[in-house]
């Protein structure tokens, strides 16, 4: 049996290094549901880097990644191919 995505809006923003408006639109999107972003910087990514605990424990959301706020607030990341053949901006978005 074939299944098909039905047709929903997300909320999305790509991480650029910049931690106050990753931060910003996560408190806006999330509506308090515990998730947590934790940003970090270390030598081996002088630019910063992003944690995100998901359901599924931390992942690690590299420059360029998408994080998406899903259906149920959840966050979660998506490299920047992917997002693009998924997703398409909102009209009045």
């Amino acid at each position: 049996m074939k299944y098909q995505t039905k047709k929903v809006q997300i909320e999305a923003l790509q991480w650029d290094g910049d931690w106050q408006p990753m931060r910003a639109w996560a408190d806006n999107v999330s509506d308090g549901n515990g998730t947590v972003l934790r940003f970090y910087c270390n030598s081996a990514n002088p630019d910063g880097a992003l944690e995100i605990c998901t359901l599924e424990g931390t992942m690690n959301v590299p420059l360029g990644d998408f994080v998406i706020c899903g259906l149920a607030g959840e966050f979660y990341p998506c490299k920047p191919e992917i997002f693009h053949q998924k997703y398409e901006p909102a009209s009045g978005g």
